[in-house]
């Protein structure tokens, strides 16, 4: 889902060697899905600051797999002058990417439209497990929690029974992995086609949609 939440000129980007040359991103994604999303910029050119803090509890073995190709600062949000901090970095960027549940950080002041007063022509993607609206839009989930509701556990478990009986889970994450890819192919089409940064639009991105891939996918390669 895309909108538009602003106007402003238009801005040429310096010409670069790769797509994104150019191009600096915000990163306030955590775990699998949105990290991946923002690695898949930093190698095709942009320059992406992971936000994190020290209170976050860090899985370090998937740095080693999201984490390159980025620089990294640490940010308590709960902290009004580090709150602040991260307004100025706002303000020099083009592209804020955070997985928040719906309504977290609007309460911080650093919803869409707030971005879009801070930094006019940046681009805002949102993710998160199922949608932005609806019954489940305050739900907490990743890969594992999105493969169970989704029914893909109990399938993967008749077409590859475990050692033991019950619902079987992916070998991968193929879930988070292929909504941090759709992700960022979304968010690579608006800043690098005309190589400008110009009128603000925000998105939301939840891993539904790659749920609905692989399990058509599975369906045609098994029917």
């Amino acid at each position: 889902m895309r909108e538009k939440i602003g106007d402003s000129p238009v801005e040429p980007l310096p010409d670069g060697d790769r797509p994104l040359s150019g191009i600096r991103v915000l990163d306030l994604t955590r775990v699998l899905a949105g990290p991946t999303c923002a690695r898949t910029l930093a190698e095709h050119g942009a320059d992406v600051m992971k936000i994190t803090a020290a209170h976050l509890p860090n899985i370090g073995y998937q740095e080693y797999d999201t984490g390159h190709g980025k620089l990294s600062a640490q940010l308590d949000l709960r902290d009004p002058k580090q709150l602040e901090t991260l307004r100025g970095l706002v303000r020099e960027s083009d592209v804020f990417s955070q997985g928040y549940r719906p309504g977290t950080l609007g309460d911080r002041g650093l919803s869409p439209q707030a971005l879009a007063q801070l930094r006019p022509g940046i681009v805002c993607a949102s993710l998160c497990a199922f949608s932005h609206v609806g019954p489940w839009a305050s739900r907490r989930g990743f890969d594992t929690v999105v493969q169970t509701v989704s029914g893909i556990t109990t399938r993967q478990a008749e077409l590859f029974p475990g050692a033991t009986p019950g619902p079987q889970f992916y070998p991968v994450s193929a879930i988070d992995y292929l909504t941090g890819y759709l992700m960022a192919f979304g968010w690579w089409r608006w800043p690098a086609a005309p190589k400008k940064v110009g009128a603000g639009s925000s998105g939301s991105h939840w891993r539904r949609p790659a749920v609905g891939w692989l399990v058509a996918a599975r369906s045609q390669r098994t029917s």
